[in-house]
């Protein structure tokens, strides 16, 4: 799955989902030499140096109705 992320500063990053879990991703983003793991409190997300950022998924035009347990085979889909 692919995202935006929005840093302080209006900085925004793409990335990709590599690993999610119930209140953490490990997400790889485009320059930057390692991955990057968020951990969410609340409906709010932060870096590992507790910066609060914005998170935007994007998906494909025919998965954007899809419910969030049916976006992995959609963008399964999406790749194909």
């Amino acid at each position: 799955m692919y995202l935006l992320i929005r840093y302080p500063g209006g900085i925004i990053a793409e990335g990709m989902v590599l690993a999610k879990g119930k209140n953490r991703l490990r997400v790889v983003v485009a320059g930057f030499p390692d991955t990057v793991e968020l951990k969410r409190t609340g409906a709010m997300w932060f870096t590992c140096r507790r910066e609060l950022v914005e998170i935007d998924f994007l998906m494909s035009a025919q998965c954007q109705s899809q419910t969030l347990s049916s976006v992995t085979s959609c963008t399964a889909a999406a790749s194909n």
